[in-house]
């Protein structure tokens, strides 16, 4: 949680419910058993957002867009209402990113 600033406050807000809607987009709606093998069922998922993989590449995709947000914030920073950049230290937006919502 962010110091009691509201200004860094809401961009906190703004930046979890960017990771938030990237959790969203990613729940699975649909499961294909396409096989089995010594580990189990091999499954193709697919989920909210049309995107439809194996199973265990959907925790790097996840990681994936979460690691484009962050890439976002850190070139194109934050603007206030007068359009003034505002930074905040990247690993306080790293870990709004990655480690709030998991």
């Amino acid at each position: 949680m962010p110091d009691t600033d509201p200004v860094t406050q809401k961009l906190f807000e703004d930046v979890l419910d960017e990771v938030q809607q990237i959790h969203d987009d990613f729940t699975v709606v649909a499961t294909h058993v396409e096989d089995y093998d010594q580990y189990g069922a091999q499954c193709q998922l697919e989920c909210a957002n049309g995107w439809c993989d194996w199973a265990w590449n959907l925790r790097e995709e996840i990681w994936n867009r979460k690691q484009c947000l962050y890439d976002s914030i850190i070139v194109e920073g934050f603007l206030n209402d007068k359009g003034e950049k505002i930074c905040i230290d990247n690993n306080t937006i790293h870990h709004w990113v990655f480690d709030f919502i998991k």
